[in-house]
């Protein structure tokens, strides 16, 4: 399939270019251009379906390389095409998201979430302590900003507020509770205490961790991973949109509960505990993808094109 993809590539550039030979000189100079960075777009795309159907970085000439990242629970894949004489334009840079799916496999047991997602764990506070404000005490934030980035020692988190946020990144020793009529492009949060996500918080991007519980409520709406240590409850109208991961580890009694009529979509596990979905709940976990710290083939469910 992949070597098809690459050949369509290759007839693709020759048709568009051999066309321009037929228009105006303007025109054709113009067109010329276009045809070119609309081809590097294509080789970089097909550089990344190799490397996802399992072959190496250049195994096909003509394409260029792919690094491999990380990019919190997913796997981030790039490929720039533009730098080796194909275009006389700037670089075209082509990145997808990339999770594991298990559909030909067991879903992983204890012994395999463990150490990745340790490692997220570790990672996660990193991320978040790296470029917090550090307060003490109990804090009760009821406005907004751009950017809200706090590091809670001592203490518990409030936000309940209405409004937009670009980004929002708290790392708590207490517990925290956001609710609200919120907006969060990216919301990230690791608590040693219980973490409770309500009101109408809608997170496009979102990293839970609790080192207690957490629960989603309310008529929130999220789309990432959430991690409980002592377990994860969905209830009222709380959606977790795909992909997303709700993860209960850390405890003998580590269960994710879905209740009333929130939904989840995608996966979720307790790897030494339960899952209890009530019939008036939802859990949709069609080609449901794993995060990319667990062994799985990779897949790719978001692309990103830029100059």
């Amino acid at each position: 399939m992949v070597l098809s993809v690459v050949l369509g590539v290759a007839l693709v550039v020759t048709l568009l270019l051999s066309g321009l030979l037929r228009v105006p000189f303007a025109v054709s100079k113009y067109a010329h251009r276009k045809a070119e960075s609309v081809a590097e777009v294509y080789r970089a795309e097909s550089a990344l379906l190799a490397s996802l159907a399992g072959f190496p970085s250049g195994y096909f000439d003509g394409l260029p390389p792919v690094s491999q990242g990380e990019l919190g629970p997913w796997g981030l894949w790039s490929a720039t095409a533009g730098l080796s004489g194909h275009s006389g334009g700037a670089a075209v840079r082509v990145s997808v998201l990339v999770g594991k799916s298990r559909a030909k496999a067991p879903w992983p047991r204890y012994a395999e979430w463990a150490d990745g997602a340790e490692l997220y764990r570790q990672m996660l506070r990193r991320r978040i302590e790296a470029n917090t404000r550090r307060l003490s005490g109990n804090r009760r934030l009821f406005r907004t900003a751009s950017r809200m980035e706090y590091s809670v020692a001592s203490g518990d988190l409030t936000l309940d507020a209405d409004g937009h946020v670009v980004r929002a990144a708290f790392y708590v020793e207490g517990s925290a509770l956001l609710k609200g009529k919120l907006r969060v492009d990216t919301l990230l949060v690791y608590a040693e205490g219980p973490v409770s996500v309500g009101g109408r918080l809608e997170a496009g991007w979102v990293e839970i961790y609790s080192g207690e519980a957490v629960r989603m409520e309310g008529a929130a709406q999220v789309s990432g991973h959430v991690w409980g240590r002592m377990g994860v409850t969905f209830s009222g109208n709380a959606r977790a949109v795909f992909p997303s991961v709700v993860l209960a580890m850390g405890s003998p009694l580590s269960d994710v509960q879905v209740q009333g009529r929130a939904k989840v979509e995608g996966v979720v596990a307790a790897p030494n505990g339960h899952v209890d979905v009530e019939t008036t709940a939802q859990w949709d976990s069609t080609d449901a993808l794993f995060p990319y710290y667990v062994q799985g083939v990779p897949v790719a469910f978001e692309q990103n094109t830029s100059r």
